[in-house]
């Protein structure tokens, strides 16, 4: 049996251990140690505590096991206490229906939403299946077409969604006709259910002439749509009336070279979205929309086409929105007009929004004119006649003048040498207030201005604002410096960028 081990710096001993002397001969035993130098004894209480050391690793390992053990069914137990897990099915429901609004149709990840759902567990497989509008939204384009699965899965969920509105988008190819004829047997299956169509739309990259005949079994058989969309890029002369009878039809949205190829029932639409590189004297096809509440157009129409197209006037006595660019403005009367937002460029389309308000004589009560930077450099923006288009809308409430700004960061404006100073005074003159029947809008609530202008007028910025104390005004930060101790409370500084661009939104 081992001895207790000695002490390994017995206090005698530190003396020697601090040099290389030779021991005393009463440094070599003491009462309260053995011999010193004896390593017997050590290395005997070495043996164990090697052996120990050995079994570590098989210990270590035990003790790390019992541990994630542990971890785990701690991990379980909080899984298995999610408050998840105790809402009702009714109320999932509702929040994988949620999913459907990623469905975007450049994106075909929102559409793979019931399939991941399905596959997290057994009981949210079973919801997503007693969920029919779950399955509704189904997307026809080059990556289904290829596969057997893609296939599978649309007749899957057309059988699942029951009789379900379907929401569908077809994106048809420019491949070879072996590719098209693919995509038209998938076309084929949801063409047999257009009786539920809602949604429909359709973006082809190639002539869709080999489309249109895959289409025509759904003519006088679509009782249930409402919204129709179409982005075409092949400009081919193909027509097709088959939209015509759709009685629930009151949405569009177009964005083509020509407008004549899909006619569709205009005197039912109520919102329209145009985008199509017009050229005229090619008529616009709103002259009979009469029940149109809220239009979309971008055309690009040039100002000599304008003045030889000899266009007539097309009145849309409900239309109360208008967005868009400033050429459409020519061709319409809209006495009810409520807002109005514009890109615009030059001093012939501030013509255009001058005579087109001075002949609707509409109650506008917003007014939305971002500024692009101008076509020609080397003119002025007319600020007279931007004064003049104010003294036609007397009864507006907002007003916002800034440059045009995108949604994404990239978008954010960046002052440069090239970005034009327009002479304000003109317009700061117009809007300040005198307290006489000739002050110009007279019921301005709330006015955002973020056009650059001559540094040397800040005196006519500051006098506008002091008139108008009821108006809440939103002015650039680079301007706070100059103006803030001369302007009221009701100034908010902001910056010229995206951010103000979702400001201004959700003001009007």
């Amino acid at each position: 049996m081992a001895r207790n081990p000695p002490h390994p710096h017995p206090s005698e001993f530190r003396r020697l251990l601090a040099s290389n002397e030779v021991p005393t001969a009463s440094e070599k035993r003491t009462p309260r140690a053995p011999p010193v130098l004896d390593s017997e004894d050590y290395r005997a209480h070495m043996a164990p505590l090697t052996i120990q050391m050995d079994n570590q690793p098989s210990l270590l390992h035990e003790i790390t096991e019992q541990r994630q053990g542990v971890d785990d069914a701690s991990r379980g137990m909080n899984t298995a206490l999610v408050p998840v897990r105790r809402l009702p099915a009714e109320v999932l429901g509702e929040i994988f229906l949620w999913t459907l609004k990623s469905c975007y149709p450049r994106s075909r990840t929102g559409t793979r939403a019931p399939w991941y759902l399905g596959q997290v567990c057994r009981s949210w497989r079973n919801i997503a299946l007693c969920l029919p509008h779950l399955w509704s939204k189904i997307r026809i384009d080059e990556h289904n077409s290829e596969s057997v699965q893609g296939r599978r899965e649309i007749e899957e969920q057309l059988a699942r969604s029951a009789t379900t509105p379907l929401s569908v988008f077809i994106m048809w190819p420019s491949h070879t006709p072996e590719k098209l004829a693919e995509s038209a047997q998938l076309v084929e299956l949801v063409v047999a259910h257009c009786e539920r169509w809602r949604h429909l739309a359709i973006e082809a990259m190639a002539n869709i002439g080999e489309l249109l005949p895959v289409l025509a079994p759904a003519k006088g058989h679509l009782p249930q749509l409402e919204k129709l969309r179409f982005q075409l890029y092949w400009d081919a002369p193909y027509q097709s009336d088959m939209f015509m009878d759709a009685p629930k039809l009151f949405y569009v949205k177009i964005a083509q070279q020509r407008l004549d190829c899909f006619p569709v029932p205009w005197n039912q639409i109520r919102r329209a979205s145009i985008a199509s590189d017009l050229c005229m004297p090619d008529p616009l096809p709103l002259t009979w929309a009469s029940g149109l509440a809220t239009l979309i157009l971008y055309i690009d129409i040039q100002q000599n086409e304008i003045q030889t197209a000899g266009l007539g006037l097309a009145t849309l006595p409900r239309l109360r929105h208008f967005g868009g660019t400033v050429q459409g403005l020519a061709c319409f009367v809209v006495p009810a007009l409520q807002t109005l937002r514009l890109r615009l460029a030059s001093n012939w389309e501030l013509d255009i929004v001058r005579d087109f308000l001075a002949r609707s004589q509409c109650p506008l009560r917003a007014l939305d004119i971002r500024l692009t930077k101008n076509k020609d450099p080397t003119e002025a923006l007319d600020m007279a006649t931007l004064a003049d288009i104010l003294r036609c809308v007397p009864s507006l409430e907002l007003l916002i003048l800034t440059p045009f700004l995108g949604r994404g960061p990239k978008d954010k404006h960046e002052p440069d040498s090239d970005d034009p100073i327009f002479p304000m005074e003109t317009l700061f003159s117009v809007m300040r207030l005198n307290k006489s029947t000739d002050d110009v809008l007279p019921n301005l609530s709330t006015f955002v201005f973020g056009i650059p202008y001559n540094p040397s007028e800040t005196d006519l910025v500051s006098e506008m604002v002091r008139s108008r104390a009821s108006t809440q005004m939103y002015l650039p930060k680079a301007w706070k410096s100059r103006l803030e101790g001369r302007c009221g409370d009701n100034v908010q500084w902001i910056d010229i960028d995206p951010e103000m661009f979702l400001h201004c939104e959700r003001l009007e």
